[in-house]
C-alpha cells in the first residue's frame, strides 16, 4: 500500500517545484477539460475514463468503454469565450474501441477597429479539432490508442478572415484492471500545428509559416483509499526542441453512501470544487448529475453542470459563467417557480430559500431540484438544490446564478456605438441545515456570494436564520432573517447585502387529500423603500397543484400564478408574474426528482 501512495506525493512535489502557466501556447482549447466531474477534479484524467469523452484525455481509454456513448457539451467561459464538444465512442468487439469527436472553442464580441481607432464591427474567432480515435487491448488489462486530429483556426481581420489548418496526433497507453491503481502514459499533440499563409491579408509582407503546438508528455495514476478516489498526472511540456516546464493536475472524489460525491481539484491553472449525484432512472444507477465550480484568475469563475444517463450514454453539459455584475439584489429574487407563483412566504411552500426552516415533507431521503427562468429586463436565473435527510435533520447544498448580457459601456459623451459590451452576473453557493422538536422547526444557511462589476469583483459570506411554529397541523407561523453578512470592497466602495426580515402565516383548509392553503406575509428589505405585503393561495387536486399570489409594495403591484404536476418521483412546476413595472413578464420552470 505505501509504495502506491507515493504517486500523489510525487505529483504534488514536482508540481510545486516546476509548474507553470502554459495557457498562452497554441492549442490550449485541447487542454481545458470537458465534463463537470473531470473539471471538478482538475482534469487530471490521463488514467481515468471520462464518461463520453474518454479519448479526450487518453485515446487508450476508449478500449475500456463497455457501451456506446454519445456526448454534447457546451461551456460559457469568462470574457465572452465559449467551448463546445460532441463525441461518439463505442466498443469494437472483441478487444478494440473507436470514436469520433469534434471540439470547438472561440470568443465573441471582439471590438474591431481601424488603425485610426474607429469601431468597425464585432468579431469572432474560433479553433476547431475533428478527432478520430482507435484503441486496442493487447491484454485484458493493457491497451494502446491513437487520436488523429484535423485542426482548423480562424482569426478575424475585420473584412477578411485569416485561417490556419493542420494535423496532429495523440498516443496513449493504459494499464487498468482489478483493484490495482490505474497507470497511464500519453503523448499529447505530437506534430500538431497550424499552417498559415498571410499573403492574402498583408500582400507583399505576408508569408507562410508553421505554428507548432507544444507537445506534452503525461504520466498519470489513480488510487482508491476507502471512500476517497484520487487522480493525478504530471506533464512535461516541450516545444519540440527543449523542455518548457512541467504541469501538475490533481483531484480527489469522496463517495458518500454510494450515490453522493464531493470533489476538489487543481489543474490548468484553475482551482475547482464540485459535487455529484447518482440514481436509478431506467436501470440501476444509470443516471448522473454533476456540478463544478471553477475559479480562473483573473478571468472570473464558471459553473458547469453535466447530466448523463448510461446504457446508451447521453450527456448534456451546461455551464454558466460569472463575468460582470448584477448587484447583490439578485439575492432577493425568487429562486423557483413556486416562489414566483406564491411569493416568498416564510410559512408556506416547500422551498427554503425564504426560510431555512422550511423544506420537503415527503419520506424520500434525498432529492434534486433544478430551476431556470427569466426575471425583469431579460435577467436570467438558474438554481440547483441537492438535499438529503440525516437522522432528524435535513441538509443540503444550493447554488444560484443570475446573469444579464449585452450591457453597454458608454461615457458621458453620446456616441453611436458603445465603447464595449459586457455581461452582468452574481452567484451564490450555500449549505443549510434544519431540524424540528415538537411543533417548532429551526434552520440556518451559510452562504458564499460572488459578483463582478465590469473590471471589479467582490465576494463575501452571509447567514440566514429562520423558524417555523405549527398549531395543530393547520396553521403555520414562520419568520426569517436573511443575508446577515458583508462583502469585500470594490476599488472605492463595498456593496451591501439586501438585509431581509420576513414574517408570514398560512392556514390549511378542507381535507388532507385535496387541501387549500391560504397565506399572508410581509417583508422588510433594506434595498426597497417601504414594506412588501403579499397574499398566496394553493389548491392541491391529486397530482395537480394550482397556485396564485398577489404582492404590493410602495411602487409596484404584481399578480402571479402557477401550476404543478407530480408523476412518480418527478415533479414539474411553472410560475409567472405580471406587474405594474412594465419591464416584462418573469417566468420560471422547476424540475424536481425524488430519489428512492
Amino acid at each position: 500500500m505505501k509504495p502506491v501512495l507515493k504517486y500523489p506525493i510525487f505529483f504534488l512535489i514536482a508540481g510545486i517545484l516546476h509548474s507553470a502557466d502554459f495557457a498562452g501556447y497554441s492549442g490550449s482549447f485541447l487542454r481545458m477539460g470537458t465534463t463537470a466531474r473531470a473539471i471538478a477534479m482538475g482534469s487530471a484524467f490521463t488514467a481515468e475514463l471520462d464518461k463520453g469523452f474518454s479519448s479526450y484525455y487518453n485515446p487508450a481509454g476508449t478500449a475500456f468503454v463497455e457501451s456506446r456513448q454519445a456526448n454534447f457539451a457546451h461551456q460559457s467561459l469568462p470574457l465572452n469565450r465559449r467551448m463546445l464538444a460532441a463525441a461518439f465512442t463505442m466498443n469494437l468487439p472483441p478487444t478494440a474501441g473507436v470514436g469520433i469527436a469534434w471540439i470547438s472553442a472561440g470568443a465573441d464580441n471582439i471590438d474591431g477597429r481601424t488603425t485610426s481607432g474607429k469601431h468597425t464591427q464585432y468579431l469572432s474567432t474560433s479553433e476547431d479539432a475533428l478527432m478520430f480515435t482507435f484503441s486496442q487491448k493487447l491484454r485484458s488489462w493493457f491497451a494502446m490508442g491513437i487520436n488523429v486530429k484535423i485542426l482548423y483556426h480562424q482569426l478575424p481581420m475585420n473584412s477578411d478572415n485569416l485561417t490556419g489548418s493542420g494535423i496532429g496526433f495523440d498516443l496513449g497507453v493504459m494499464i487498468r484492471g482489478g483493484n490495482m491503481p490505474t497507470l497511464a502514459f500519453m503523448v499529447q499533440d505530437l506534430n500538431s500545428s497550424y499552417n498559415w499563409n498571410t499573403t492574402s491579408i498583408f500582400e507583399e509582407q505576408g508569408k507562410s509559416y508553421k505554428e507548432l503546438f507544444p507537445t506534452i508528455y503525461r504520466v498519470g495514476s489513480t488510487y482508491t483509499l476507502g471512500n476517497f478516489f484520487f487522480v493525478g498526472d504530471l506533464g512535461m511540456i516541450t516545444d519540440q526542441n527543449s523542455v518548457l516546464g512541467y504541469s501538475i493536475r490533481l483531484g480527489t472524489e469522496y463517495t458518500y453512501k454510494d450515490h453522493y460525491f464531493l470533489r476538489v481539484g487543481y489543474g490548468n491553472s484553475r482551482a475547482s470544487v464540485g459535487a455529484g449525484l447518482n440514481w436509478s432512472f431506467a436501470q440501476k444507477n444509470d443516471a448522473y448529475l454533476d456540478y463544478a465550480f471553477v475559479i480562473e484568475y483573473p478571468a472570473g469563475s464558471a459553473h458547469i453542470f453535466t447530466y448523463a444517463f448510461s446504457n446508451f450514454l447521453l450527456i448534456f453539459n451546461l455551464s454558466f459563467v460569472s463575468v460582470g455584475a448584477i448587484g447583490t439584489g439578485f439575492l432577493s429574487l425568487p429562486a423557483s417557480a413556486s416562489e414566483i407563483a406564491l411569493g416568498q412566504n416564510p410559512s408556506m411552500g416547500r422551498s427554503n430559500w425564504a426560510n431555512p426552516a422550511l423544506g420537503e415533507t415527503h419520506s424520500s431521503p434525498s432529492y434534486v431540484d433544478v430551476s431556470y427562468g427569466t426575471w425583469l429586463s431579460g435577467v436570467r436565473s438558474f438554481t440547483a438544490h441537492i438535499g438529503s435527510s440525516i437522522g432528524k435533520y435535513k441538509t443540503g447544498y444550493r447554488m444560484r446564478h443570475v446573469s444579464l448580457n449585452d450591457l453597454e459601456y458608454r461615457t458621458a459623451r453620446p456616441t453611436d456605438e458603445p465603447l464595449a459590451s459586457f455581461g452582468a452576473s452574481g452567484s451564490a453557493v450555500d449549505f443549510y441545515i434544519n431540524g424540528s422538536r415538537d411543533n417548532i422547526k429551526a434552520g440556518a444557511a451559510l452562504r458564499w456570494v460572488y459578483m463582478d462589476m465590469h473590471t471589479e469583483s467582490s465576494h463575501g459570506l452571509s447567514l440566514d436564520l429562520g423558524g417555523l411554529y405549527s398549531i395543530e397541523d393547520n396553521i403555520q407561523i414562520g419568520a426569517s432573517i436573511l443575508n446577515l453578512g458583508s462583502m469585500s470592497k470594490f476599488k472605492i466602495d463595498s456593496p451591501t447585502l439586501p438585509l431581509r426580515a420576513l414574517a408570514g402565516v398560512s392556514v390549511k383548509l378542507f381535507s388532507e387529500s385535496n387541501p387549500i392553503l391560504i397565506g399572508v406575509h410581509t417583508e422588510y428589505n433594506s434595498h426597497v423603500s417601504g414594506l412588501i405585503a403579499g397574499l398566496s393561495a394553493k389548491m392541491q387536486l391529486s397530482s395537480l397543484a394550482l397556485q396564485a399570489g398577489f404582492r404590493s409594495s410602495k411602487n409596484v403591484v404584481s399578480f402571479s400564478g402557477g401550476v404543478g404536476f407530480s408523476i412518480g418521483m418527478y415533479r414539474l412546476n411553472y410560475g409567472l408574474l405580471y406587474g405594474t413595472h412594465q419591464l416584462g413578464i418573469p417566468h420560471m420552470i422547476d424540475l424536481s426528482i425524488r430519489l428512492p
